[in-house]
């Protein structure tokens, strides 16, 4: 078990009604805090870091103990001792693995309060920093953001010809039926430069469909930064001889542009979309 500190980084006055927040019932008897004996909950290693919420943060969190806690009125005083054998963690680091945290809200580090854990926190630390799902890529050509996957964001990457509305239009539908949120690169303007909202698209995507349709080499670049960043990809084609050698490997899945081929592609990437859901 651990302490999370939340909104506490170095320590100070909690609310009473903080402590413990977020714990389950269980572990609230196991540590039998309920008669303001602490002595099992400063055994546990803690987390402690500020407040953040889901667009992320440029913060750390520090993993130490909590020497002391005393009652100060309607609050306790928390003195939390860092580690300094241990390395501050990103809180980027921590939103986008919040899941091995036991965190699934969204705004879960976005209370102040004092959590318990049942996870051993120097494992699950281990193991986030020796995961390959953590990409920590080059800012040498692009221009990486900083901040979490959007778990309901998925991204279009495909030609923007008037030609491939209708082809657009399915997707959109497909995505929005399946409880997500759909955007393409023209469809937002955060950046001045457009491969940087391109970047920033790719950055917080959970799911990236392409179109490889018409050999559009920028479609193929940014499918490699997508795989790249490890995001579930789905990509289609009209035309399978236009997926080159390299990405022969993939399934993709194949449409036509008539109005039952746009129906099939609609029920088709709905079922791939449901799927990475249930899965993933």
């Amino acid at each position: 078990m651990f302490n999370m500190l939340v909104g506490l980084p170095v320590g100070g006055l909690l609310s009473k009604d903080r402590l413990m927040e977020g714990t389950s019932t269980h572990i609230k008897y196991r540590l039998n805090v309920a008669n303001g004996d602490f002595t099992e909950l400063l055994k546990l290693p803690t987390l402690a870091l500020p407040e953040v919420g889901p667009q992320g943060s440029s913060d750390v969190a520090t993993v130490g103990t909590l020497s002391r806690i005393t009652p100060s009125g309607t609050s306790y005083m928390l003195e939390f001792t860092p580690n300094a054998n241990i390395d501050p963690i990103p809180v980027n680091e921590l939103l986008a693995n919040q899941n091995a945290f036991d965190v699934a809200d969204a705004w879960g580090f976005h209370r102040t309060r004092l959590m318990v854990k049942d996870i051993d926190l120097y494992r699950t630390l281990l193991e986030i920093r020796h995961s390959s799902e953590v990409v920590r890529p080059s800012r040498n050509y692009l221009k990486f953001p900083d901040g979490p996957i959007d778990d309901n964001l998925v991204v279009v990457m495909m030609p923007f010809g008037s030609e491939f509305q209708p082809v657009w239009e399915a997707i959109q539908q497909a995505v929005y039926d399946a409880g997500l949120q759909c955007e393409r690169a023209d469809s937002i303007w955060d950046e001045d430069s457009i491969m940087d909202d391109i970047v920033g698209l790719l950055w917080r995507a959970r799911i990236v469909i392409t179109d490889y349709t018409s050999h559009n080499a920028n479609v193929f670049y940014e499918t490699g930064i997508a795989h790249t960043l490890g995001r579930k990809c789905i990509p289609l084609t009209q035309l399978a001889d236009e997926i080159p050698f390299d990405l022969q490997h993939l399934r993709t899945l194949k449409y036509e542009t008539t109005d039952i081929g746009l129906n099939k592609l609609k029920l088709a990437l709905g079922q791939r979309l449901r799927n990475i859901l249930r899965t993933n």
